[in-house]
């Protein structure tokens, strides 16, 4: 087996981690190293630098530990990018892709390949032990054969990141190391470190309501491309109208779809192109569009990803989806900072999908699901936030979630209460939620006007609550306790986590907002996946 020898000394970098992405590098290596899984996950939000992370990883497992590390991407321009960010970073870069060879660099501290590449045969002349750390980039990509067998050929700790995790991961990351996301961001005590989107809601009615969907499926490009071709002169209409002089990224389902709306934006006089995977004009057309020479940029399936365009001002939603992570990727692309030209805010055009049940990813999503939402409320948080913002009356998304979570804390409130006085001549304290989690809380109150003071709950259902896991604070009413036990039967009915598993997976790092979905099956997998690492880490 090959030997490995010493390194070249490291280049000192003027590049300077951001404290979160500091404290995220130390929590990986605490992980990987101290707590010794064999892998975890790390989350970051679109723009804040996950590959800077990477980086400094790579950097510290040089010098801290004395190895290698491999940082794979699924598409080559993003394993180009992440290359010449490691080499400005101070560190020797080898490339593994087409007729790149990563081992005929001298003696580099890190590899970055393409999953696809790395396969067979030039996976096979690599050593087992050649990597002390593999860093999986846009690690909701996981799923993909082609990183199983690289994972599984390697000795080393894998590290997984992404702005978008999806519950199916817990399946090859076992640990969570941290945890970043758009509301961090914005509301950073050291930031911000992302620009605050604003949505524009353009006038242009679109119907998806005969668009075919099979249960939790986004929609098909094809259907979306037939549906939207009648409507490209409205909607191009609608883009010169609303982006000013803003450099704008428009994304649309297909090639020909984004060829057209190139065409009728060129046709109302603005400066527009097109591209995709398969535009062998790429790179050209995104080097211009960065120069400026190109103010919109039309694309199919290209800049969700990995795109690093700071001075992009402006999104032109024309993909609706029902994919919360690819609405997330694609609005993230706007989000950057950008200090050379004092950018502060991103616009967003958004239309008038007529979407009926079909359940559209929408603007609250960007945070929505990282602000603890009490479970049965959580639907209508979600409609009453996204009608605040899109009725203007709210245009921040995080205040709009937590004025959205009062109002149906009120409406709650009224309705439990089933007011038979008028006007009582008192106001309503400020109220707390239950100490429950929050993924079952019924959410009524413990303090009322004297007149109207509820009747505690019983010892039957404070028992039988507590059987259940949940944790039983003083002034539990009893309305609120059978609010909670109907939840508690409904769940079990779908067959749905206990709260005990649910509490359980939360103390483990599991993701709140998608843990409160998985099955009473699921939920003991992972569990018993947790009980055997440990059991495996006591040995």
């Amino acid at each position: 087996m090959r030997q490995r020898s010493l390194f070249r000394a490291i280049e000192p970098t003027h590049i300077v981690p951001r404290p979160y992405q500091m404290r995220a590098v130390e929590a990986v290596e605490k992980k990987l190293y101290d707590q010794k899984y064999p892998s975890t996950l790390g989350v970051a939000a679109t723009g804040t630098g996950k590959t800077l992370i990477a980086g400094y990883l790579a950097r510290r497992q040089a010098a801290k530990f004395g190895g290698r590390t491999l940082f794979l991407a699924h598409r080559i321009g993003l394993v180009n990018q992440a290359a010449s960010s490691f080499v400005e970073m101070g560190l020797e870069v080898g490339v593994e892709q087409g007729p790149n060879y990563g081992l005929a660099a001298n003696d580099p501290h890190a590899i970055c390949a393409s999953r696809d590449s790395l396969q067979g045969e030039r996976l096979l002349r690599y050593p087992k032990d050649y990597f002390g750390l593999i860093i999986c980039d846009e690690a909701h990509r996981s799923m993909v054969g082609s990183n199983a067998n690289i994972f599984a050929h390697f000795d080393a700790p894998v590290l997984g990141i992404t702005a978008t995790p999806k519950p199916e991961l817990g399946s090859i990351y076992k640990s969570q190391a941290f945890r970043y996301t758009i509301k961090d961001a914005l509301e950073d005590p050291d930031g911000p470190f992302l620009v605050r989107p604003v949505f524009v809601y353009c006038d242009v009615k679109v119907d998806l309501s005969n668009l075919r969907v099979q249960g939790a499926a986004d929609f098909t490009d094809a259907d979306l491309n037939e549906i939207l071709l009648p409507h490209v002169g409205p909607i191009a209409l609608a883009v010169k109208q609303n982006v000013g002089d803003r450099t704008t990224v428009g994304f649309a389902p297909m090639i020909v779809t984004a060829q057209r709306f190139a065409a009728a934006c060129q046709s109302l006089g603005m400066s527009a192109e097109w591209t995709s995977g398969e535009d062998p004009d790429q790179e050209d057309k995104l080097r211009r569009f960065k120069a400026g020479e190109i103010q919109v940029m039309w694309n199919s399936a290209l800049l969700t990803e990995g795109t690093d365009i700071p001075s992009v001002e402006c999104i032109a939603m024309c993909r609706p989806t029902r994919d919360w992570a690819l609405y997330t990727q694609i609005v993230g692309r706007g989000l950057r900072l950008c200090p050379e030209i004092s950018k502060e805010k991103c616009r967003v055009l958004e239309f008038n999908w007529n979407d009926l049940r079909k359940q559209l990813a929408r603007e609250v999503d960007l945070v929505y699901g990282d602000m603890n939402i009490p479970g049965p409320d959580g639907d209508k948080v979600r409609e009453r936030a996204g009608q605040l913002v899109r009725s203007g009356q709210e245009d921040d998304i995080i205040k709009a979630v937590e004025r959205a979570v009062q109002d149906v804390k009120v409406e709650k409130i009224t309705k439990a209460l089933d007011f038979h006085i008028k006007d009582t001549g008192e106001i309503f304290r400020t109220i707390e939620w239950s100490p429950f989690p929050g993924y079952i809380a019924a959410g009524l109150p413990t303090e009322f006007p004297k007149e109207m003071k509820p009747q505690p709950a019983s010892p039957k259902q404070i028992e039988f609550l507590r059987s259940m896991g949940v944790p039983v604070g003083p002034g539990l009413s009893k309305l609120r306790a059978s609010a909670i036990l109907d939840e508690l039967v409904d769940r079990r009915n779908k067959g749905l986590a206990t709260q005990k598993q649910i509490s359980l997976l939360l103390r483990e790092g599991f993701d709140p907002a998608r843990v409160r979905n998985i099955t009473k099956d699921e939920a003991s997998k992972r569990i018993q996946e947790i009980l055997d690492i440990k059991r495996g880490v006591a040995r």
